[in-house]
């Protein structure tokens, strides 16, 4: 049969919660910048549309793609490093080909 917690149940569980959310939330620092009126009027048509609650949303937004960019940009320059350093193969395009094609099926 399901029973509550017990106090001290409950406070070990508020306290793992309470650290979880702390671990896990960043804080917030407020920063000016300076746009255009241009670019003030596309940050407030992408707010209107619906898709960003305020400003600070789109800019978070930006910053987040800006980093999942770069970072692809240097696993990408990683990998090409990584297949110029091993060297030319022996093998044929259409070998190479055929390998990829049966390791896909």
């Amino acid at each position: 049969m399901w029973q509550l917690p017990t106090l001290a149940e409950n406070m070990i569980i508020s306290y793992e919660l309470d650290t979880h959310r702390r671990e896990h939330t960043m804080s917030m620092l407020r920063k000016t910048i300076t746009i255009t009126d241009q670019m003030e009027t596309w940050v407030k048509t992408q707010v209107d549309s619906g898709k960003y609650g305020n400003d600070s949303e789109y800019f978070r937004d930006l910053v987040r793609r800006d980093q999942e960019r770069r970072e692809a940009e240097t696993h990408l320059r990683y990998l090409l490093d990584e297949a110029e350093s091993s060297g030319m193969s022996d093998r044929s395009p259409q070998e190479i080909w055929a390998e990829a094609e049966t390791g896909l099926a």
